[in-house]
């Protein structure tokens, strides 16, 4: 009532930034292949790639669908496995030759129209001078997850094991967090 004579104002009140950009995409595909080299004030070797993955309600590709990313979570799936640090990991391929120290992942962003997936690389000297060659392996290996037939039983497993551990060694909140945290999460539903 207070604002109804506002230019642009709606009873059902402001539309949801998701819907106004909805239909456009988080990066250009001219910006797929780029990449920016910074340097840095301190000795910092990272090698960062970010993968926008744009969401749909209706399940039309080449988007994922919303509520089953939400619902399954793929991506506590893929960043432990490329993070994981076994034998035949690529973190630990990484190491044998000598080019990073560590890989980790994160999705960096989430709303409603699409989120971003990172994928952080702690290169050495040696790393940095060979970032393509990182690139390479990366690639590779996600595009050796990309055909498997089925995910690995035993990466499922391991990750739930990880999850269950984490919720049992999980620190109490106080209120006034733990209120934040819920209302972001109900936000997001």
């Amino acid at each position: 009532r207070i604002f109804g004579g506002i230019r642009g104002a709606a009873p059902e009140g402001p539309p949801k930034p998701a819907e106004r950009w909805q239909d456009i995409p988080p990066f250009l595909p001219e910006s797929f292949s780029r990449g920016a080299d910074v340097v840095p004030v301190a000795d910092i070797r990272l090698l960062e790639v970010v993968f926008p993955i744009s969401f749909s309600r209706a399940g039309v590709s080449p988007y994922v669908d919303l509520d089953a990313w939400r619902k399954y979570r793929p991506f506590a799936h893929i960043g432990p496995t490329l993070g994981h640090e076994g034998p035949s990991s690529l973190c630990a391929l990484l190491r044998r030759r000598g080019l990073a120290t560590a890989l980790g992942t994160a999705v960096v962003e989430e709303n409603e129209s699409f989120a971003l997936l990172a994928v952080n690389v702690e290169l050495t000297s040696e790393g940095l001078a060979r970032r393509r060659e990182v690139l390479k392996l990366l690639f590779g290996f996600l595009r050796l997850l990309r055909e498997l037939p089925r995910w690995p039983q035993y990466l499922l497993d391991e990750n739930v094991q990880l999850s269950e551990a984490a919720w049992r060694t999980l620190e109490t909140l106080p209120p006034s967090d733990a209120v934040v945290r819920l209302v972001s999460n109900m936000h997001r539903c």
